[in-house]
């Protein structure tokens, strides 16, 4: 009885193995072969303004995550397919890692069977394939989020609430994106939170941690804008952008909410499970393990929503 559950069990996780691997060669393929947006060119574009230094001819902004290897690869190539295919490769990596990051959150080991299982069901998020591998600032953002949600809510039991890595990356984000401090103030107000309340921390030691993390990682960042002798260009683009917001048409989610039924199935089947389960064991709702914190987030996120400032509905 007990060899044949086990070989049912390796039938199995031979089977995710298989699925995943067919998932990383796919969506591999996609990232070459779909076709480039808009956006995606404009991104290009500005990376190789930056690397031959144009700006007086052209208009660009000066994001971090165009001044980083995108800037490097514009520079080391003449050849737009080649800087076409090696940024999509780039944001590639950044899709599997931001799957995996998925998986650190849940609290389970990426190396076990359970976090492969994990792994397959996050790579099954579909609107992660919409944009996750295209040339936008928006994965390198949702990256940050991740790291700084797993050191705001540590699920493994040797760990603690990292307050200074939370600023850091909350800190780095914005320099990715303008919008970033709409998803990073939560998180921060969360590690508080779970700093007081779970492990007694004194507030001003808690402060005083997430404040040297927040200026460390402006310092460093504002030096590499200085170093590169961009910081005019994204002092300016923040300024124009917090007009932007201020005068942009707001668009109602209801859309996103139409099309996350259909496309969100997964999602919607782990929340619904993960509410029965609650109701079952109260106790457990309100422990370290429960799933409250991570309802709050997105319920944050769906508030949010109805504050997009995007001149475009998605």
């Amino acid at each position: 009885m007990a060899a044949s559950l086990e070989k049912k069990r390796a039938l199995a996780m031979a089977s995710v193995a298989v699925a995943l691997v067919a998932l990383f060669v796919f969506s591999e393929y996609l990232s070459i072969h779909r076709i480039y947006q808009v956006d995606e060119v404009e991104t290009v574009f500005t990376a190789r303004i930056l690397a031959l230094h144009r700006t007086a001819d052209f208009t660009a902004s000066a994001n971090l995550f165009i001044l980083g290897p995108m800037e490097r690869v514009a520079r080391a190539t003449d050849h737009a397919a080649t800087m076409f295919r090696a940024d999509r490769l780039m944001f590639f990596v950044v899709f599997w890692v931001n799957l995996c990051l998925i998986v650190r959150c849940t609290g389970v080991r990426l190396r076990s069977q359970k976090g492969l299982v994990y792994l397959l069901l996050a790579a099954a998020i579909a609107p992660l394939w919409d944009y996750g591998f295209e040339i936008r600032h928006d994965n390198v953002l949702l990256t940050c989020l991740l790291l700084a949600w797993s050191y705001a809510r540590p699920l493994f039991d040797e760990k603690r609430v990292n307050l200074f890595a939370v600023a850091a990356l909350s800190v780095i984000a914005q320099f990715f994106a303008f919008k970033a401090f709409v998803y990073t103030i939560p998180v921060i107000v969360f590690a508080l939170f779970n700093a007081f309340w779970t492990e007694r921390r004194p507030p001003v030691r808690a402060f005083a941690t997430l404040i040297a993390g927040a200026m460390t990682a402006f310092a460093v960042c504002g030096a590499i804008h200085v170093a590169e002798g961009t910081w005019s260009f994204y002092s300016s683009d923040t300024k124009s952008l917090s007009h932007a917001v201020a005068e942009a048409t707001h668009f109602s989610p209801g859309f996103l909410f139409e099309r996350f039924e259909f496309y969100g199935a997964p999602l919607i089947i782990v929340a619904v499970s993960a509410v029965v389960i609650a109701v079952i064991n109260f106790r457990r709702f309100v422990s370290r393990d429960s799933l409250l914190p991570e309802a709050a987030f997105i319920l944050g996120a769906l508030i949010a929503l109805y504050a997009n400032p995007t001149p475009f509905p998605y």
